[in-house]
């Protein structure tokens, strides 16, 4: 009787079964077929209650990070963040238990690669993994009217709910009688603001409202602005109070860039982070420029993170406000504005005494939850009644925020808040008459007729004096956005790019390259 193992037994003997995980991970083999390897670990780690994706990047929620991008943040405040490398090999071991084939031992345990760990995260698209929108720590209104109040995932919306206090239960079938009792209730904790009129404390609704129904409407919302008439009067603290009812924090706070490039940068980092309300606090030069105008009559932010070649793409649904004292609003930036204005009868308000409620922001600290509730009534009640529009008048790239926001604020007896607006195009086209003015008298710096350069522009309103000098020097100063100063010719150039072909008094600026592909600008007669 040979004493011979056959092969076949032998092989069997050489290569036991892969051994088993203790607890409840996948088992990967890894071979060298490695989009094999990265598709079942994928599958395995797709549904990590901490892994979503966004912007072509793997993110997580997290916590207590105070600022980021020149963008500062309340203490405790959740937001979105990209995986790192070690974090992602953290989710790996956790939900993949991956072997590898030996010839003596046969499957045996190994560490996560360092190849596995790029491939995952150089994909910008992952098959099952949830697109995260944004982080809430309220209930918030759905497209269809419902209300997000169970803590978690939402695949309707794309935000993932983590409530930090107890909310006050929610009528299914809210009544206008309902709506109209949570608006007083809303106001009522800003009863010592002097606002000038009446829209502007509807705009102070419309500012709490936002936050809370921003999953339920498709388009842009417009940007809040306090204004106030003198130093003191607490245009910061009701930014505050604003944001502490709808979210129960402070803003995320932002002060001006200093130019176009600086706040795309801050721009992209609110959209990577998935901040819900942002304050762009003291405005002291004018406020617009054209990083700004996009971000608010976009839903995306597209552009390049620091340290990286491609291009991104995030979601960017934060509701904007800022604060100024009489702040000079650019021309294309009025349009995107929704004002509220303080107006102070005191020479120093700072010292007045006598509030009602004092210190303001732990009152509304105390009352958040049930102001949660009321704003989710008034937006729940108006979805029940069939969202009536009334005769709005209808606001460009914010019609969808005025169907959902806007519209719930009159139905519950509100006046329109973007009323004042009116007052605020008419007294903040600085730069319509600033190009009506250079347009006026561009004989003066034209005096060919043959076109003239940036530089030669400058150069005529810098070597004379006289009247329509100044008043040419005020005009370019006024339309470069850039204080007090003449700008460079390369900024004029670029300002006079951005007016071209605007239409002032039946003529429009135009421009031509000279042979020497310099470029000349002209006014032309519009046809």
């Amino acid at each position: 009787m040979s004493n011979v193992t056959p092969i076949g037994e032998a092989k069997k003997t050489r290569r036991p079964p892969p051994p088993e995980d203790p607890g409840e991970r996948m088992r990967v083999l890894v071979t060298t077929r490695e989009h094999e390897v990265t598709n079942g670990t994928l599958a395995a780690v797709s549904q990590h209650p901490d892994l979503y994706q966004r912007g072509g990047m793997l993110v997580h929620p997290i916590k207590d990070q105070r600022a980021t991008g020149n963008v500062s943040r309340p203490e405790g405040v959740s937001y979105i963040a990209g995986v790192a490398s070690a974090r992602l090999r953290e989710m790996v071991s956790e939900r993949v238990f991956l072997c590898r084939m030996t010839k003596e031992d046969g499957p045996k345990p190994c560490h996560v690669p360092d190849w596995l760990v790029k491939q995952l995260q150089g994909r910008n698209q992952w098959e099952g993994v949830r697109p995260l929108e944004a982080i809430s720590e309220t209930p918030v209104l759905r497209a269809d009217g419902s209300v997000l109040s169970e803590a978690g995932y939402d695949t309707a919306t794309g935000v993932l709910y983590r409530p930090h206090r107890t909310f006050p239960e929610l009528r299914d079938a809210p009544t206008l009688d309902h709506a109209r009792k949570a608006i007083e209730f809303l106001l009522e904790p800003f009863a010592d603001f002097p606002f000038a009129e009446s829209c502007h404390r509807s705009a102070v609704l419309a500012g709490i409202l936002t936050p809370l129904a921003r999953f339920a409407f498709q388009g842009p919302s417009p940007l809040i602005l306090i204004t106030k008439n003198v130093r003191g009067a607490g245009g910061s603290l009701l930014a505050d109070a604003i944001s502490i009812a709808a979210t129960g924090r402070g803003m995320a706070r932002m002060t001006q860039a200093g130019d176009d490039d600086e706040e795309r940068k801050r721009i992209l980092s609110i959209a990577l982070a998935g901040d819900r309300m942002v304050l762009v606090d003291n405005v002291d030069h004018p406020l617009g420029g054209a990083a700004l105008d996009a971000a608010l009559t976009g839903t995306e932010w597209r552009d390049r993170v620091l340290g990286r070649s491609e291009m991104i793409t995030a979601p960017l649904l934060a509701t904007w406000f800022a604060t100024g004292n009489n702040p000079q609003i650019l021309g294309d930036t009025v349009r995107r504005i929704l004002p509220i204005r303080i107006e102070s009868p005191e020479e120093k308000p700072e010292e007045r005494t006598g509030f009602k409620h004092h210190p303001l922001e732990p009152y509304v600290l105390s009352q958040h939850p049930r102001m949660v509730t009321a704003a989710l009534t008034v937006l729940r009640g108006h979805a029940v009644a069939g969202r009536p529009r009334g005769e709005l008048k209808s606001w460009g790239s914010f019609d969808s925020w005025s169907d959902i926001v806007r519209s719930a604020l009159v139905w519950a007896g509100e006046i329109d808040p973007a009323i004042g607006r009116e007052g605020l195009t008419q007294g903040s086209d600085d730069e319509g008459n600033a190009l009506a003015t250079l347009i006026a008298h561009w004989r003066y710096l034209d005096t060919t007729g043959t076109g003239v350069s940036s530089q030669n522009i400058l150069r005529a309103v810098t070597d004379v004096d006289g009247d329509i000098a100044t008043l040419l020097r005020d005009a370019i100063i006024m339309l470069s956005g850039k204080g007090d100063m003449l700008p460079s010719a390369a900024r004029l150039g670029k300002r006079f790019a951005h007016f071209k072909g605007r239409v002032v008094a039946g003529k429009k600026l135009m421009s031509q390259d000279d042979r020497n592909g310099v470029k000349l600008w002209h006014v032309r007669e519009s046809k």
